[in-house]
C-alpha cells in the first residue's frame, strides 16, 4: 500500500482501477490497484477510514521529509559509503536534536554523518 506522495507519484501515468472483492451482494474489499506494476495503492475494507483529519487539514500543514536515500545519496556525494542501517541511526540522531529554529538541511546531514562515523570509530 502507498503511505507517502513520492510513493504515489511514482505511479503517475500508470494504468490504475478500482476494484472491489466479494460477492455479487457483499464487497468485503475495495483496493485502487496499479495495473502497470502490480502495487495495491489503497486497500479498504468496510468500516475503514482513511484519515480524514489528515484530509481536512489539506493546506493548512506543511512539512519537510528526509529518507534515508537521503542521507545515503548525500553521504555518496562526499566519497562515504552507508548502511541502510547507518542512514536509519543517523536520522533517528538528527530528529532527537531537531531544533526547529534551525531545521534541517544538506549541512545538517553532512555535520551528523561525521559525527556518526566519528563517534561509532570510537567505539
Amino acid at each position: 500500500m502507498i503511505y507517502d506522495f513520492d510513493e504515489l507519484l511514482a505511479h503517475a501515468g500508470h494504468e490504475v482501477e478500482c476494484v472491489r472483492y466479494g460477492t455479487e451482494f457483499q464487497s468485503v474489499n475495495a483496493a485502487i490497484e496499479c495495473i502497470t506494476c502490480g502495487c495495491v495503492l489503497v486497500d479498504l475494507s468496510p468500516g475503514d477510514l482513511l484519515s480524514k483529519e489528515l484530509a481536512d487539514d489539506v493546506g493548512k500543514i506543511i512539512h519537510h521529509s528526509w529518507h534515508i536515500d537521503d542521507v545515503i545519496t548525500q553521504a555518496q556525494s562526499r566519497d562515504i559509503n552507508l548502511s541502510e542501517q547507518q542512514a536509519k541511526e543517523i536520522l533517528a540522531r538528527i530528529e532527537h536534536k531537531l531544533d526547529s529554529m534551525e531545521g534541517i538541511n544538506w549541512d545538517t546531514l553532512d555535520f551528523e554523518t561525521d559525527k556518526y562515523l566519528e563517534d561509532m570509530s570510537k567505539g
